[in-house]
């Protein structure tokens, strides 16, 4: 695909990564037997083998009485990494009632030595060290907790029980401070990414996009609850049977709890239009108006601020993705964007630009 390689390259590379670690994740012996558990499962007494601890084992009953927040990550992973900070003021915050422990599984690729000099990089750059414990060549919480993305929280309840399965955004003080204190709360149970699934709840394998699939496409106003942000490439396996870099190919693409401004960027971006968009209407009056549209992510911009678009296209109009994007965009956003010649200023030249209308002044000032 011509248009998309310098992003796809990229991308590949990751999701490449990615696929390879899950399929060493698969390849371990199975250890005793252990069961999938659910949100309210009793968590047995995992055996963990540390670095950055007192001790170079620990079991989770060593932190009884307290609420101990698994943390899966990998040394690749920067959305893991970035938060790193976040989890340590946590930690020094609840020092004697919460428990953060960093899971490096062995599903990473990252070996005991990879860890220990991504630490020493780590602290070397903020010079100051890491507190946090690591948990290294982990296998069973693995098992326990299956995921195929990181980062990924696992939260365990003072009585021993799961009690949330979560991205990094429910990691906040008021939720330590509910479970604390006992409340029986209900966070967004996390949902992983599959290049080769749509993003509902559907049972597991009832929907693969394969060649009997030749389209879909998927469009939510309002945040996605549960879903993390993301803005990629659906790169699925072209034969099942080899997992290579080589067999992946792009299907279409997939843009969660993200602002529309990005969206339609996005869009302009794949198709390497090195445009900026423009957001605005004319009044009743025809004169030019702004659309406020929230151009950034935050939980103070409100649950409508932000949209959910999936795409799978025909295997061979790989090519047409940005196009699909801008139809259904304009189709269904309550917006209308299109390429036009403005003229900035009465002496000026005209320039290309992407002009994003409100689309009901839109179309009653272009009757």
């Amino acid at each position: 695909m011509k248009k998309l390689s310098g992003i796809i390259g990229c991308y590949l590379l990751v999701q490449f990564s990615a696929g390879t670690t899950m399929a060493q994740g698969n390849n371990y012996q199975s250890l005793g037997g252990s069961k999938v558990l659910s949100i309210g499962d009793k968590v047995p007494d995992i055996a963990f083998t540390m670095l950055n601890y007192p001790r170079r084992f620990a079991h989770l009953s060593d932190f009884k009485g307290k609420l101990v927040i698994l943390d899966f990550w990998a040394t690749w992973c920067e959305s893991c990494t970035g938060v790193f900070p976040k989890m340590d003021s946590l930690q020094k915050l609840y020092v004697d009632k919460v428990q953060i422990l960093l899971v490096n599984s062995i599903n990473t690729g990252d070996k005991r030595e990879t860890i220990i000099s991504f630490l020493k990089k780590w602290n070397s750059a903020r010079n100051k060290e890491l507190q946090l414990p690591i948990v290294v060549e982990d296998a069973i919480a693995n098992e326990l907790f299956p995921h195929k993305t990181v980062p990924h929280y696992i939260w365990v309840g003072i009585d021993g029980r799961l009690k949330g399965i979560t991205y990094s955004q429910e990691v906040t003080v008021q939720n330590i401070n509910a479970l604390l204190k006992g409340d029986d709360i209900k966070m967004p149970v996390k949902k992983d990414f599959y290049g080769n699934k749509p993003m509902q709840d559907l049972p597991e394998n009832q929907m693969i996009f394969d060649d009997s699939i030749p389209y879909y496409s998927f469009f939510k106003k309002g945040r996605f609850e549960g879903l993390t942000r993301i803005n990629s490439i659906r790169s699925v396996l072209a034969n099942p049977e080899k997992s290579t870099e080589s067999s992946l190919k792009t299907r279409g693409y997939t843009m969660r709890n993200l602002p529309l401004l990005e969206m339609y960027q996005t869009a302009l971006h794949l198709a390497w239009l090195n445009l900026r968009v423009y957001p605005e209407y004319r009044d009743e009056a025809g004169k030019e108006i702004m659309v406020e549209v929230a151009m950034t992510e935050g939980d103070d911009l409100g649950k409508e601020s932000l949209y959910t678009y999936d795409l799978v296209v025909p295997p061979d109009e790989e090519d047409s993705i940005p196009s699909y994007i801008l139809r259904d965009l304009n189709h269904y956003s309550g917006f209308y964007g299109r390429i036009e010649k403005r003229k900035p200023g009465l002496s000026g030249e005209y320039v290309t630009k992407f002009i994003l209308y409100d689309k009901k002044r839109f179309f009653k000032n272009n009757k």
